[in-house]
């Protein structure tokens, strides 16, 4: 009866693990951008996988594709710092209630 129950607690705590595992893999990643004279950051866009946010991040060094992205959204232009972060992470902060 004993081994019978630490098995399925073994096996319980195995399922919980690969749920939680695959959560993480599946986490969106966003590219935030900052504005040097306020510090507050905006997220510009969202990726399925941190390479591919990467990947963004440099082509924001492409001169040609960041002007580009920046006429269809003005309010990106005066950003000059940018980082990729897991979805739930938000570099504002906290929010208040």
């Amino acid at each position: 009866m004993a081994i019978r129950r630490s098995r399925i607690v073994v096996a319980a705590f195995c399922c919980l693990f690969a749920i939680a595992a695959s959560a993480t893999a599946e986490c969106l990643w966003v590219l935030w951008g900052r504005e040097s004279a306020s510090e507050a950051w905006t997220p510009r866009d969202s990726f399925a996988t941190e390479a591919k946010c990467r990947q963004g991040l440099l082509d924001l060094g492409n001169e040609v594709h960041r002007k580009a992205r920046e006429l269809r959204r003005p309010d990106l232009v005066r950003q000059d710092y940018f980082e990729c972060w897991p979805d739930p992470v938000d570099p504002r902060g906290p929010k208040g209630k």
